[in-house]
């Protein structure tokens, strides 16, 4: 990621992006920037890494994490919009995955998609994922953390075997490099627009814009949360981000969090 500087590209100066941290290797960016958080760090505070050592999705599942690849945390300090905690993951982790497939179409002209709730997805493999944190302090906000990590320019053949059927990479798509400092750039400019549409619209836009763009409404599901598991239809979401899954018995739950498998 030769080129990446730590100094604030021109084409961002006018967004809510403060300063981008350029880091070799790191454990985990995610990690990297909540401790950047407690020392006081602002918002747009970014934290980009060639390559992690740690790298982790949700459920500390093991985030594939090479060099070649970007591994990017935003840190965000919203005044006090949304109190239910469950609503501010929905919304930030919705906002980075709309975003990301946004450049994704700028950029490489492909229609990536999402996949409940937090995947970006290509004709249903894997291209990356979002992974939001959040700190409250009673009922407010202290900060949050949208970390992304999408497969840019690692070959198929390099991936972990446990992946090579359910994952992809824009170089294998494409048949070509990517540059990673133009993806950093389009998707910090995707993500000022959604961040500042979220926080004066609310999170209803972002719903309808993740319904445009996902490939999971519509289709037969399996979700497998810590409590129970659910089999159904994914009908769409309710006002809190929730996916909502109709059973055969004709019942709808409302789904905040858990492991979506398509049947």
């Amino acid at each position: 990621m030769s080129g990446i500087k730590t100094s604030l590209p021109e084409i961002l100066k006018d967004t809510f992006i403060k300063e981008i941290i350029h880091l070799k290797d790191i454990d985990s960016t995610n990690d990297y920037t909540h401790a950047l958080a407690l020392k006081g760090y602002p918002n747009g505070t970014v934290v980009i890494s060639d390559k992690q050592t740690r790298g982790r999705g949700r459920h500390q599942n093991i985030w594939h994490s090479p060099e070649g690849n970007l591994y990017m945390s935003v840190l965000l300090r919203p005044q006090k919009m949304l109190h239910n905690t469950s609503s501010m993951l929905t919304a930030f982790t919705f906002l980075g995955a709309i975003s990301c497939v946004k450049m994704i179409a700028e950029l490489c002209s492909l229609k990536a998609t999402l996949k409940w709730p937090n995947d970006i997805v290509y004709q249903d493999k894997k291209l990356g994922g979002i992974l939001t944190e959040t700190r409250f302090t009673g009922s407010d906000v202290l900060f949050v953390i949208i970390g992304i990590g999408l497969n840019i320019n690692s070959k198929l053949e390099t991936f972990p075997q446990e992946i090579t059927d359910t994952a992809t990479s824009l170089i294998h798509l494409l048949g070509q490099k990517i540059n990673i400092e133009e993806v950093m750039k389009t998707l910090l400019l995707k993500m000022d627009y959604y961040y500042n549409k979220l926080i004066s619209d609310g999170l209803n836009p972002i719903l309808k814009e993740w319904m445009i763009h996902n490939s999971t409404i519509g289709r037969k599901v399996r979700i497998e949360t810590v409590e129970n598991s659910y089999e159904g239809v994914a009908e769409g979401l309710d006002d809190l981000g929730r996916l909502l899954i109709k059973k055969s018995d004709g019942t709808v739950s409302a789904i905040s969090n858990g492991h979506l498998f398509f049947l």
